[in-house]
């Protein structure tokens, strides 16, 4: 399957009709692996047709040093047939500790350590191209495990061409544990068992925001407005799930929502997400900040990172700050 989003979105009206004539299967063999896709896909379509929310999310403050646990931060996320849009700010952090045996570059020349995080994060999904900016606070650290000071770094601005699976990533995984958004990782279903409680266990091929190939196990909760309650995938050729999402609770609204959910990549690196507000009508002022933030400018002291502009070793074009 493996539908692009944009350009696939439908106008509510339609998928509303859609909605009305699918089936309601109770039986096995009355969902077959074609209306199952179908469903995912309306679903997915008529949501990022237009919504807003506000989220709750946790993560690891850092990438590279798990021993820093984690951070949380508000999440405001807009979308609709023009993009798809999210400002992402830490409000709490874990308490930061001294790490020895890091890179060498992590220290300064008086043994203290120096932790990178995010401070806020925006991206920038649409046709014309996506954006990711992040903001980054760096923390000096005594060996003593006293915070000596903090500092804001240079913005960082990383642009792709339409589609890419990076900037995706970092923008799904905030939607993937509320049950929406699998439509895309999908190339084809081939098999769906509906058991007695209405839950349809799916197995499809498909990937994972990347060109890697795997298998797909969903749970699909059929009276619940057919909302993914866990998902597992497989890359091919590997041992053990390269991911797995669990979500639960039921937000009712025109394309309901889980209430909260998680998320944990091979490796460890684990999300977990809460739904605090879904209006019915988005906050539009959203979309024009995170455009204003993305498309800051190298004069104005941002770093530029273009991956769609890539020389012969594959190596993106960087343009640094001018000031």
């Amino acid at each position: 399957m493996n539908r692009s989003f944009f350009g696939c979105t439908m106008a509510g009206l339609v998928v509303s009709l859609l909605f009305a004539f699918l089936p309601r299967p109770t039986r096995a063999e009355e969902l077959s692996p074609e209306t199952m896709e179908d469903i995912l896909q309306v679903y997915d379509s008529e949501f990022l047709s237009s919504y807003g929310l506000r989220l709750l999310y946790s993560a690891p403050t850092s990438v590279s040093d798990k021993a820093q646990g984690y951070s949380t931060a508000t999440v405001a996320m807009v979308g609709d047939e023009q993009g798809q849009y999210l400002v992402s700010n830490r409000m709490a952090l874990s308490p930061i500790s001294f790490s020895p045996g890091m890179n060498p570059r992590a220290y300064r020349a008086d043994g203290s350590y120096l932790l990178s995080t995010i401070k806020t994060r925006q991206i920038l999904l649409s046709p014309e191209g996506c954006r990711v900016r992040n903001d980054g606070e760096v923390f000096v650290v005594s060996q003593g495990n006293s915070v000596l000071a903090s500092f804001l770094g240079q913005p960082l601005v990383e642009a792709y061409p339409s589609g890419h699976q990076d900037p995706a990533n970092l923008f799904y995984r905030h939607l993937l544990p509320l049950g929406r958004g699998y439509s895309q990782l999908i190339h084809n279903i081939e098999d769906v068992q509906v058991d007695d409680r209405g839950l349809a266990t799916v197995r499809a091929r498909g990937v994972l925001f990347s060109p890697d190939l795997g298998n797909w196990q969903l749970e699909v909760d059929l009276g619940r407005s057919c909302l993914v309650r866990r998902a597992v995938f497989e890359r091919e050729g590997t041992e053990g799930p390269a991911l797995v999402v669990n979500s639960e609770g039921y937000w009712e609204s025109a394309v309901p929502l889980a209430m909260r959910g998680s998320l944990r990549f091979a490796g460890d690196y684990a999300v977990s997400v809460t739904l605090t507000d879904y209006p019915a009508e988005p906050d539009r002022a959203v979309k024009e900040s995170v455009r204003n933030a993305v498309n800051v400018s190298p004069s104005e002291g941002a770093l530029i990172v273009d991956f769609g502009s890539m020389d012969g070793d594959g190596v993106p074009l960087v343009v640094r700050s001018q000031k």
